[in-house]
């Protein structure tokens, strides 16, 4: 059963205000034509289009057989979803070429596996949903079979689960070798229990099973903004793929793809990756999609394919304006980034030593090596604009801060002056100028359910606010449970609208600071779920 939707925020008695070092930046990107691209053998499609009905068949057909596998097969469902339990990065410049590694070796098992030698992943073009009104779980993995993971098929219990695959597990973990080890080292780091053993992976796994419902799903309102056209062009305009100090298209900079410290998601992992995995298998009693092994879900490779989608059409307006595709600092160390725990569709592993071409990431920078392509879907005409450049481009503000915690009753701002022009220029009709705040909160470990909404210039003395006020510019929250370490997060939110809306209805003035709230959405319902401090590091725009 859903959760009625939250319709105010409580600002005196749940609400937490998030303010920090806070910065205003300002990004513009340029566009320009389509290239040509020679014919792919593949092909992935909208999953709501005539096109995606033998595909979803297939994938079907293949996710019967792979539930069907004894846990010894490597290609068994719930194996595949071990790698994104181990392996996974989030919140770093290697989120992207690792899930597009991810899928597209599983994609090869389910053609292997359906008996399609055309089969491909479609993809789920939530955005499009949005527009029309249709946003929520699609029809196709809601009926009775194998694409809905309450179907017969799926294991019910986290105690059935670990007892059918406890004994596969641990001689898993006796085969790896060093490489494969110390890569488990850097995501286990902190934890001696998890070193060389597989107690780890049963502390990941279990969460998943929390609750009686594989999926709980509200498309609430601050999911709908996440994957609104507006916040995808936000994310499509970004410049740089990754910057030192800056959440790029393709996240953060950090020291290594598994470790949680220095997290820093670009608009697109921040919004629609992150809210509609939650919104899909949350907000309580969480679903297989809130935690790390929601690819036990089968919807999760088609929200995957539309984040990889995404990513291409970006690489291509990026390669028409002439603009880095790739990360512009430490490009050699993020080609060598070590992927060590894919597997074929012959299921045996893709790649298990670092020096191995096709275990780094550098091999997944592109799509060639899996030879698909995409239909045209949201986002696509961002590789059609034309570019102007823009005086303000990727410029920061400093704001001043009146609080460093966000905790029950404590309540901070950050506020920016804005340069003169900057206002006139976002404001401005057919202006491209994108404000993206950039919030660095401190989360708690080992919670999930963090959830925070952002609003520009609040009315002064309210006592709630609404989803509708103007002032609302969204919502952020983490993929899953944080990690274990004290350094904060950074996520990624498009003000633009926000403060043209604020203007339209006279509520901010040409050369007026933007104040800048973070509030602690309530989790379940219920206060005492929400953390009592959040220490905020930051907030960057």
């Amino acid at each position: 059963m859903r959760r009625s939707r939250e319709q105010t925020i409580e600002f005196s008695r749940r609400g937490f205000l998030a303010a920090g070092g806070a910065a205003l930046a300002m990004s513009r990107a340029s566009f320009g034509a389509v290239r040509s691209q020679p014919k792919a053998k593949y092909t992935r499609v909208n999953l709501n289009s005539p096109e995606a009905i033998p595909m979803l068949a297939s994938y079907n057909k293949a996710v019967t057989v792979m539930l069907q596998l004894p846990p010894t097969d490597a290609r068994n469902w719930y194996r595949n979803a071990f790698i994104h339990l181990l392996d996974c990065p989030h919140g770093n410049w290697w989120f992207l070429p690792w899930h597009r590694g991810y899928i597209g070796w599983f994609e090869q098992t389910c053609r292997e596996l359906s008996g399609d030698p055309n089969f491909a992943f479609p993809y789920w073009d939530w955005t499009a949903e949005q527009v029309h009104g249709t946003l929520g779980i699609p029809a196709s993995f809601s009926q009775d079979n194998a694409l809905n993971p309450s179907n017969d098929l799926f294991i019910k219990s986290y105690d059935t689960f670990k007892a059918a695959f406890e004994s596969p597990t641990q001689e898993f973990y006796k085969g790896l070798n060093m490489d494969q080890l110390d890569a488990l080292a850097v995501r286990y780091e902190g934890q001696p229990d998890t070193q060389n053993t597989p107690e780890g992976f049963w502390k990941s796994a279990e969460p998943a099973w929390f609750g009686t419902s594989p999926r709980n799903p509200d498309f609430d309102q601050p999911t709908k903004i996440a994957v609104s056209p507006e916040t995808i062009k936000a994310a499509l305009r970004t410049k740089t793929f990754s910057v030192a100090g800056v959440s790029g298209f393709g996240s953060g900079e950090a020291p290594q793809h598994s470790n949680s410290i220095r997290q820093s998601q670009g608009i697109l992992e921040s919004q629609p990756h992150n809210l509609i995995h939650n919104a899909t298998g949350g907000p309580g009693p969480e679903g297989f999609m809130t935690e790390f092994f929601s690819p036990v879900d089968p919807i999760f490779f088609m929200h995957h394919s539309n984040i990889d989608r995404l990513w291409d059409v970006w690489t291509r307006k990026q390669e028409k304006l002439r603009l880095p595709t790739l990360p512009e600092n430490g490009l050699d160390r993020w080609q060598s980034e070590p992927f060590l725990f894919y597997v074929g569709p012959d299921g045996k592993p893709i790649a298990t030593k670092k020096d191995d071409p096709r275990g780094q990431a550098g091999y997944y920078a592109t799509i060639g090596n899996f030879d698909y392509t995409y239909t045209p879907g949201s986002g696509e005409d961002a590789v059609l604009k034309s570019y102007v450049p823009s005086k303000f481009s990727s410029q920061a503000f400093t704001s001043k801060l009146s609080s460093r915690t966000v905790g029950i009753g404590k309540m901070a701002v950050a506020s920016t002056d804005l340069p003169n022009g900057l206002d006139e220029e976002v404001q401005a009709e057919g202006s491209d100028s994108e404000l993206v705040a950039e919030i660095a909160l401190t989360l708690p470990t080992d919670r999930a359910s963090n959830k925070f909404h952002v609003f520009v210039n609040p009315p002064a003395g309210s006592r709630s606010v609404s989803f509708d006020d103007p002032g609302f510019a969204g919502s952020i929250a983490p993929f899953g449970r944080h990690g274990h370490s004290d350094s904060p997060v950074t996520f990624s939110i498009p003000i633009t609208a926000a403060v043209k809306a604020l203007r339209k209805a006279g509520r901010l003035k040409g050369g007026e600071p933007l104040n800048v709230h973070v509030v602690a959405a309530g989790s379940r319902g219920s206060v005492e779920l929400v953390p009592v401090e959040t220490p905020l590091a930051s907030v960057t725009i």
